[in-house]
């Protein structure tokens, strides 16, 4: 009876133990964040918009548009296993945008596309970047130094946002690769690429 006793004492000393490490919280983890914003104007709220939440290309671009020609500026969120990315596309809202093609590179998830006319794989995406962003030969397809540098993103409207996510989130390593954050801004388009008349 004894024996019986003690096993009993034992087991609820190891039940009570078990539970009480149960009830310890873990420490959250804190995220590092990262936000490639062009534009804040204070009195505009931001809103993010979790891509994750979102089914595909198209439905991206109507809801971040609705936001921003809104009067409110609206954000990619986008979440890793340790970090929080933000990226504000921009819309021209009926404003007219005044650059030059060399200012943009088209980016999609095959190839880049350069001043409207020169084609790369997307593997060669580090090396425009490098060069669109710091053009140190004063190649005449790429921004003038002191000239705003934009990468438009084309996915295609049915294609599932996973597609969209991961190509953003390749842009963005590679410009951390080049640690190039200044003068830059990102815009969502579902349009053929423009096309050159005279410059």
């Amino acid at each position: 009876m004894k024996n019986i006793i003690k096993i009993l004492i034992w087991n609820l000393l190891l039940i009570s133990c078990g539970n009480k490490s149960e009830h310890k919280k873990m420490p959250e983890i804190q995220k590092i964040e990262q936000s490639f914003i062009t534009i804040h104007e204070i009195n505009k709220e931001l809103i993010d918009v979790d891509i994750d939440s979102i089914a595909d290309f198209n439905s991206l671009i109507n809801i971040i548009e609705e936001i921003s020609c809104g009067g409110q500026i609206g954000l990619v969120k986008m979440e890793t296993k340790d970090k929080i990315f933000r990226v504000q596309p921009l819309f021209s809202c009926g404003d007219i945008f005044d650059y030059k093609l060399r200012q943009i590179i088209y980016v999609n998830p095959d190839s880049v596309t350069v001043n409207s006319e020169l084609n790369y794989p997307i593997s060669d995406l580090k090396m425009v970047l490098q060069k669109h962003i710091h053009n140190s030969e004063n190649d005449k397809n790429y921004p003038e130094q002191d000239k705003i540098r934009m990468i438009s993103i084309n996915v295609g409207n049915d294609k599932p946002i996973s597609i969209t996510k991961n190509l953003i989130l390749e842009i963005i390593y590679k410009l951390n690769e080049l640690d190039y954050k200044n003068n830059l801004s990102f815009k969502l388009e579902n349009h053929d690429i423009i096309k050159a008349i005279n410059e």
